[in-house]
């Protein structure tokens, strides 16, 4: 109390001042309209600045929150482009397989996970495996050409052998002429492929369209793999070896579809108690 009154006595002349100042500024605030707003338009604009800095912080305070949700909803668009560009791609393989309506083929849709192009030996791992009943040697396809042959399998993925790979060995047909032959790759770039074993009888141009012979349980007939860009005769031999331009681009491929040959077990059945006789 002691304390208080020291205060008082020593700062009153100070409080007197502050006191008789606020009354003076009341008065003339109070009783004179010009005075009278411009108090008021200042007090509305310091309000309003005080508003803007509050919510300037609010919105900083909250800054990780609001980017977590333009983030979840970013992701949320892109998983919508990506099931339509996955649509799309189904689309244009159904209707291949539509239009053979005897094939015993059905498609299991899958997505490049990993791709190699630039080995001697070139592999492709897809995200869908044995439990959405995929099985080693089954084929895989793109809207616009043969990707690879399934390798190894476990339950959600799958290894295919892309047509890269030095071990590639597809029985191809040329389109006009049927003419059958054997398509491999001898790392001559992503490109580009060679087809051996064409009868040297064969009518021969370049431009010529290169497609999947169906003498397999791979691939059904008819898929096109590319065009001829050159042929030559060896000396001494019977059959062409052409050098093909491929359809498809391996090193930019992101949706592909495996291929289940729903007949292929009762013939290799067949064909394996031949081969052990």
């Amino acid at each position: 109390m002691r304390n208080l009154i020291q205060l008082f006595l020593r700062y009153g002349g100070v409080f007197l001042f502050l006191l008789l100042e606020g009354v003076s500024f009341y008065l003339v605030v109070q009783y004179n309209e010009s005075q009278n707003k411009i108090w008021f338009s200042s007090v509305n604009n310091l309000t309003g600045s005080l508003d803007e800095f509050s919510e300037r912080t609010s919105l900083y305070m909250h800054l990780q929150r609001i980017n977590d949700s333009l983030a979840a909803e970013n992701a949320w668009l892109r998983s919508k482009l990506l099931n339509r560009s996955y649509f799309q791609t189904e689309q244009i393989i159904d209707s291949i397989l539509a239009a053979m309506p005897d094939s015993p083929f059905v498609a299991i849709p899958a997505m490049v996970v990993n791709n190699s192009t630039t080995r001697s030996n070139n592999f492709i791992t897809l995200n869908k495996g044995s439990n959405d009943g995929v099985e080693p040697h089954m084929g895989v396809i793109a809207p616009n050409g043969i990707v690879g042959i399934v390798r190894e399998v476990s339950s959600n993925y799958a290894v295919a052998m892309s047509l890269l790979h030095r071990q590639t060995r597809i029985t191809a047909a040329l389109k006009k002429g049927r003419d059958l032959g054997s398509l491999i790759w001898q790392d001559i770039g992503r490109s580009q492929m060679y087809l051996e074993d064409i009868p040297k009888h064969a009518n021969l141009a370049k431009g010529d369209t290169v497609i999947t012979s169906g003498y397999s349980y791979r691939f059904p007939k008819d898929i096109p793999i590319g065009v001829v860009d050159t042929f030559w005769l060896e000396p001494g031999s019977n059959s062409h070896t052409i050098k093909v331009k491929l359809f498809i681009d391996l090193n930019r491929i992101e949706y592909v579809q495996i291929l289940k040959n729903l007949n292929s077990a009762e013939p290799k059945q067949l064909e394996q108690a031949m081969s052990n006789e």
